[in-house]
């Protein structure tokens, strides 16, 4: 299974520091913010490799750069934003995803320890279409640092 991860927002609520580096890459701990969700996702071994869709010609090529020589087992790869929106975004990568029976979109800004082998599993056995992680309430206690 390809993961997909979303990356090419503008990082306008993070102004004035996604003025000179996208969101993706704020820090979170001394690490860049996508490096969580990257190193989660390597953690599983149904993901093979990992698409990740930014603004590689402006401050997303910061993303390319940092992971230029990769710190992780699985295969990174990158393409330019559409600037159309997730769907387009899709739409844009149709060739890359076409032959694979699943997928996993994540947007770079979501961290979460959602068990995906868990959903994944769910998934499967239902036999569906598409699953979508949401949550119904969210505690601040319940947040544990990574």
């Amino acid at each position: 299974m390809k993961a997909i991860i979303l990356a090419g927002g503008k990082g306008i609520r993070g102004k004035p520091y996604t003025d000179y580096f996208p969101k993706a890459m704020t820090p979170v701990n001394g690490k860049p913010l996508i490096d969580y969700v990257i190193r989660y996702l390597n953690s599983f071994d149904f993901i093979k490799e990992i698409i990740i869709i930014s603004d590689l010609s402006g401050l997303g090529g910061q993303i390319k750069n940092y992971y230029n020589n990769p710190k992780t087992s699985k295969k990174i790869s990158f393409v330019q934003d559409s600037q159309s929106g997730t769907g387009g975004d899709l739409l844009h990568i149709e060739k890359r995803i076409k032959n694979e029976p699943e997928f996993l979109l994540w947007f770079v800004d979501n961290l979460c320890a959602i068990d995906l082998k868990k959903m994944y599993k769910f998934f499967k056995e239902k036999k569906s279409t598409a699953c979508i992680a949401t949550r119904i309430k969210r505690k601040e206690s319940d947040i544990v640092p990574v």
